[in-house]
């Protein structure tokens, strides 16, 4: 049978490690209701229109951004390397023999 000092060391353990699942208990709370609260926030937020027309500029610039293309509309880039839309030269054609 344990002694009463053996009794109360068990107490407390029990007692502290209850206090660490408390712990854990709200903070998940707390996290869980910033999120819900913040999500509530956000279901009533709106943008005005100029702001999404700039933010899909950034995004589209942003995703082009690798590319290093300049937006330069100068036609020397187009007649040091010529499309055939843009020359009128016929287009080869898919079937052999016959032509377009």
């Amino acid at each position: 049978m344990p002694t009463s000092q053996e009794l109360l060391e068990m107490s407390i353990n029990l007692f502290l490690n209850g206090l660490k699942f408390m712990k854990v208990w709200i903070s998940t709370f707390v996290v869980l209701f910033a999120i819900a609260e913040l999500f509530q926030w956000l279901k009533g937020f709106t943008l005005p229109m100029p702001a999404y027309i700039l933010g899909g500029a950034l995004l589209a610039i942003a995703s082009n951004y690798d590319r290093g293309d300049s937006f330069s509309f100068d036609r020397s880039d187009a007649e040091s390397s010529p499309h055939p839309a843009l020359t009128g030269t016929p287009l080869p054609s898919l079937e052999e023999g016959k032509e377009v």
